[in-house]
């Protein structure tokens, strides 16, 4: 809980949380305290103190970026990340994206779950696939920067699926484009084999297993807090709103 500058103390706490994207090109609902609004990009809500800059989805995750005013700028995101029950050698768990999932039998990397979507923006069990990433650091999550960046990569992959020998020369083309602590990432997502699908079905079977990065893992469904909140996105938004703003 946190307060916003020029209100009375007792009246200027909100708790905001996304609630859900109407359309995820147009309207984004926000629950604000016990009111629920809709806004669209450019609209501005809590006494024109806050304003919405995005609203978008990265696969099965909706995503609003806004922007408060108070002693602290800069933007962030409210977050929708649905989690996902996956089998993994026989052992089940509740995953969203950007977790951390297991260990190569080598330990040499670290496995996430980099992307999580479903064929024709249907959000339906049997169009769901997701992406592992493998990579040399281990932690609980990947960063926001990271999701994103893989989110790209896959999006790619599933638009080109048809000539998959361009699609690699394609993505390595771009990494010149890719800045900072990124670079690294990227170059992994792109070189192939750190960046594994794994569908719920293919035609009409569902899969029962696939041996990705030394494990056998299969989509089981998705978790029962389908529209559950991203925690790492609330973590950020305290920091950034510490004095006047909270998600």
């Amino acid at each position: 809980r946190s307060y916003l500058p020029g209100f009375d103390y007792c009246l200027a706490s909100f708790n905001v949380t996304l609630n859900d994207l109407e359309n995820p090109d147009t309207r984004a609902q926000l629950r604000i305290n016990a009111d629920i609004v809709e806004v669209g990009e450019g609209e501005e809500f809590l006494e024109n103190r806050c304003r919405v800059i995005k609203i978008y989805k990265e696969g099965i995750n909706k995503k609003v970026k806004i922007d408060c005013k108070g002693d602290r700028e800069g933007a962030f995101n409210l977050i929708i990340n649905p989690k996902i029950k996956l089998n993994i050698d026989g052992e089940e768990q509740d995953v969203s994206v950007g977790d951390w999932l297991y260990k190569k039998e080598d330990g040499t990397k670290s496995v996430y779950l980099g992307y999580a979507g479903t064929k024709g923006d249907t959000e339906q069990l049997e169009d769901l696939y997701v992406y592992l990433v493998a990579i040399p650091e281990q932690k609980d999550r990947l960063s926001e920067e990271q999701i994103s960046l893989a989110a790209t990569v896959a999006r790619s992959y599933e638009a080109k699926k048809d000539k998959p020998e361009n699609i690699f020369q394609e993505l390595r083309a771009e990494a010149k484009f890719i800045i900072g602590g990124l670079t690294n990432f990227y170059q992994w997502l792109v070189e192939g084999e750190s960046f594994k699908e794994l569908p719920y079905m293919i035609g009409e079977q569902v899969v029962l297993s696939k041996e990705i990065f030394g494990k056998d893992v299969k989509i089981v469904d998705f978790a029962s807090a389908k529209d559950s909140e991203l925690s790492e996105a609330r973590t950020s938004f305290d920091k950034a709103m510490d004095d006047y703003r909270e998600i």
